[in-house]
């Protein structure tokens, strides 16, 4: 295609994968096949969203627009009928993905398990479905014990006819066998397997991992395509049910865990380098290959010791920068990709296939990454149309009212259940439809507040917080959202009825506990005592106790479930109000408050660094800002502050150091552009000083203190009257604008 920078793209994912651990065994020569591709190519981390949930975030990146654009909200919503939940399909998605936009103009895609991809699209090309390879418990129960009973879900597979032949290329678990254990669990035969399930789990994921793999080796040999887009989910997987294992030993890990399962996950990122080996070597040295990940993974110091008792819990493992990698015709090789997002990536394929974007879409191509020599002279580096929802034609998304095969969501929905993202449904259809509305909800609010549309958010919020007033985390977050508003007396008065609801639920859950404990050690007779008041005239039996002790077992785990520990967050939250009011003073006694509890927050430390510099406190705040960075070393926000407070100090060269690792951990940030632009005018590099501020106004056209800096240079040191002027006007212009509101 004319304009095209290459004829094919390899689109590969890797849920969860993370530089953190990937470096190292880089280091160890112990992936190969990635630094093969790393030396030809350019990689760098790549930004995530919020919220950090898989289902939502490789739709973005199939996409390049946020999920309150293509709709794909969480994990599970409900079922049409209202009754019931199913797992998000492909037909929830109200937009094109990448593979609908190439079947469009006629070219060529192969899809494989791509998260929210059943039922299979019709597209120009193969289509195989995540429900492919999973070995799902239907109802809780038992594996399928053999391949003589494990069905292939309906609408699998496109085309049809293929249904046998890709049916064929799934492993089962009872299919893995020492050879394949022993390499990631080399004690295996010491576990006593009637206790210890976790075999059992890893043959699970091993088995569905290879049937992936399977599946994209028959498509790149069987069906090439002009699009190859796989979606592997075993890193993420196996990291959720095994990295709490990983060196160094967590405190809550016993030394016989940690010695029978320490190795699986760097077993399984070295397994996915030979898989990327042969999918390299199907793909040919002509095809432009794109790994990415959508979020990483902790595997250090800040591994969670406690997953928060709420849906989608196991999310705090996540980390916020995933990996990109592209190599082949159309990339400069050494390049380092600075500021990425996975919004990005869409419209990158779509540039690397001479296609153009949509104006629509959130994401922008990664040009640093491309090779200049390969464009036409005189042409553009993408073109872009207001949307391709407007094109009319055959893309391959099924109609809305396209039904799914309740058999294969029953077996995704388990396994979510077996993940920890979802809790079990139960009998009662209607509620659990009900909840995973809310749920849907509040991460569709998540995802506004993210994209900076806090008042859309608000709405939603405001309903939850009406619906569900014990549910703290909406309230939690209608207060961020209010914060984001500028409203600061409303936030307070929100964070302050939050932290309120939370005392009152830690104190009733601590009553409760107490009560509940002198209960169940009193004899059984005074139990039955209480059920004999409730009925006097009745005779007293064997399941009075037991719905006695039930009761307060019921009692104790809803409890359990309120989320008592958002006190911290709470205290944090109007500590952060309080700064944006310009209390420094007042938030400084909230955040130190929280550290009393929560004092290895980086986003803690962050806030107390920005509250000792709004006070001058300039040597507690680098303190802090430091303290940010050895809890997690890529923050840019807390690069972003450490460059200030040095800044402050007269160490102008150490401030610039860390001013352009926000930038390039996080390009899209103001603040650092801002910081990097004041810092490089202490040290009198002007010229460079005007790029950053200029960048800063690209990204905040209303920073007044960009304008203000601008105006002085133009005026001091690159004499510009005309320039001096305008910034100066529209620095005041916009703090009058402010000071009315």
């Amino acid at each position: 295609m004319p304009g095209a920078l290459t004829q094919r793209v390899l689109l590969i994912g890797w849920d969860a994968a993370d530089w953190k651990h990937i470096n190292p065994l880089l280091a160890r020569g112990w992936l190969p096949n990635l630094q093969r591709l790393l030396e030809r190519g350019a990689a760098g981390n790549l930004a995530t969203l919020t919220p950090i949930l898989s289902p939502m975030l490789w739709n973005s990146i199939a996409t390049g627009k946020r999920p309150h654009k293509h709709g794909i909200l969480g994990f599970i919503e409900p079922a049409p009928d209202g009754q019931g939940v199913r797992p998000y399909a492909s037909t929830s998605r109200r937009c094109k993905a990448l593979w609908n936009i190439v079947s469009q103009v006629g070219r060529s895609a192969s899809v494989i398990a791509w998260f929210c991809g059943h039922p299979a699209e019709p597209i120009n090309g193969l289509c195989v479905t995540e429900m492919f390879q999973k070995v799902g418990r239907r109802g809780g129960g038992a594996l399928p014990s053999s391949r003589a009973d494990w069905v292939l879900p309906e609408d699998c597979v496109h085309p049809a006819d293929l249904r046998e032949t890709v049916a064929a290329l799934r492993m089962h678990p009872a299919e893995v066998d020492a050879r394949d254990i022993l390499p990631f669990i080399p004690h295996a035969a010491r576990i006593d397997q009637q206790r210890d399930r976790r075999l059992e789990m890893f043959a699970k994921l091993f088995a569905e991992m290879n049937s992936v793999h399977a599946a994209a080796l028959y498509a790149l040999e069987q069906h090439p395509a002009d699009l190859t887009a796989i979606y592997y989910d075993s890193v993420d997987h196996f990291c959720h049910g095994f990295m709490r294992y990983h060196p160094p030993r967590m405190e809550s890990v016993s030394e016989e865990d940690f010695a029978l399962y320490r190795d699986v996950i760097s077993g399984v990122y070295r397994y996915h380098d030979l898989m990327l080996g042969e999918l390299l070597a199907r793909a040919g040295a002509d095809t432009t290959v794109v790994l990415c990940s959508d979020h990483g993974f902790h595997c250090d110091h800040l591994r969670p010791g406690n997953i928060p008792r709420q849906p989608a819990g196991p999310a705090v493992w996540h980390r916020e920068y995933g990996i990109v990698c592209l190599a082949g015709p159309g990339v400069q090789a050494g390049v380092r990709i600075e500021g990425a997002s996975l919004l990005d990536i869409t419209p990158t394929v779509l540039t690397l296939l001479g296609l153009p974007s949509g104006a629509d879409m959130d994401g922008k191509p990664l040009v640093q990454a491309l090779d200049a020599r390969t464009r036409p002279f005189g042409q553009a580096w993408f073109e872009t149309i207001p949307s391709w929802e407007a094109v009319a034609g055959p893309s391959g998304m099924h109609p809305a009212a396209r039904q799914s095969d309740p058999l294969a969501e029953q077996a995704a929905v388990q396994q979510l259940v077996d993940l920890g993202y979802i809790e079990a449904p139960g009998r009662d259809s209607r509620k659990a439809a009900e909840n995973a509305e809310c749920e849907a909800r509040y991460n569709l609010a998540r995802s506004l507040l993210s994209a900076g549309l806090a008042a859309e958010a608000g709405v939603h919020l405001r309903a939850l917080v009406a619906q569900c007033p014990d549910e703290l985390r909406y309230r939690l977050h209608l207060a961020q959202g209010l914060l984001a508003e500028r409203d600061h007396d409303v936030a307070r008065r929100a964070a302050e009825e939050l932290l309120a609801r939370a005392g009152r639920q830690q104190q009733a859950r601590a009553a409760l506990a107490e009560r509940q404990a002198a209960h169940l050690a009193a004899h059984e007779t005074q139990i039955l005592a209480e059920a004999a008041r409730d009925r006097p005239d009745e005779p007293l039996t064997a399941e009075d106790l037991a719905r006695a002790q039930g009761a307060w077992r019921d009692a104790a785990a809803r409890l359990r479930s309120l989320d008592v520990g958002v006190t911290p967050q709470a205290r944090l939250l109007l500590g952060t109000i309080e700064l944006a009011a310009g209390r420094p003073g007042v938030a400084l006694e909230h955040l130190l408050a929280a550290e009393a509890s929560a004092a290895d927050q980086p986003v803690l430390q962050l806030r107390l660094g920005q509250a000792y510099l709004r006070m001058r406190r300039d040597e507690d705040a680098a303190r802090a800002f430091r303290r940010v960075l050895d809890l997690d070393p890529d923050s840019a926000s807390g690069h972003e502050g450490l460059a200030a407070a040095l800044s402050r100090q007269g160490q102008a060269e150490a401030a610039v150091t860390h001013a352009l690792r926000a930038v390039e951990l996080l390009h899209t940030m103001p603040s650092a552009h801002l910081r990097l632009g004041i810092t490089l005018y202490q040290l009198g590099l002007y010229d460079e000083a005007i790029r950053a501020l200029e960048t800063t106004l690209k990204l905040a056209p209303q920073t007044a203190r960009a304008h203000r800096w601008l105006g002085r240079i133009y005026s001091r040191h690159r004499p510009d009257p005309q320039r001096a002027v305008e910034h100066q006007v529209a620095a005041n212009q916009i703090l009058r604008g402010r000071s009315r509101r």
